[in-house]
């Protein structure tokens, strides 16, 4: 069990750094700064891919050791971020 929640409490808290680093980083003006641009991409992907991973040890701690806390703390801190960011990037908007 312990190290189920060693592996939880890591992806969560990198997933929650990198989105604050995300919304830190500054949005790229242009073509010009595509550095910029993919550093931000890059840390976005590396932020959701932890936040996946959070709740997939969420979802193996509630489901093996029957404890719920962890999958209810990702859901509410980690995807509701990814939820954010899907909403406001859409297509329709």
């Amino acid at each position: 069990m312990k190290r189920a929640l060693r592996f939880y409490a890591c992806f969560f808290v990198a997933a929650v750094a990198l989105f604050v680093v995300h919304t830190i980083v500054p949005e790229g003006r242009g073509g010009e700064d595509w550095v910029g641009l993919l550093f931000r991409d890059a840390v976005l992907l590396l932020a959701i891919g932890n936040a996946v991973a959070t709740w997939g040890a969420g979802v193996h701690l509630a489901s093996v050791y029957r404890v719920v806390w962890p999958l209810a703390l990702a859901t509410l801190a980690v995807c509701a971020p990814i939820l954010f960011l899907l909403i406001r990037y859409s297509p329709a908007h």
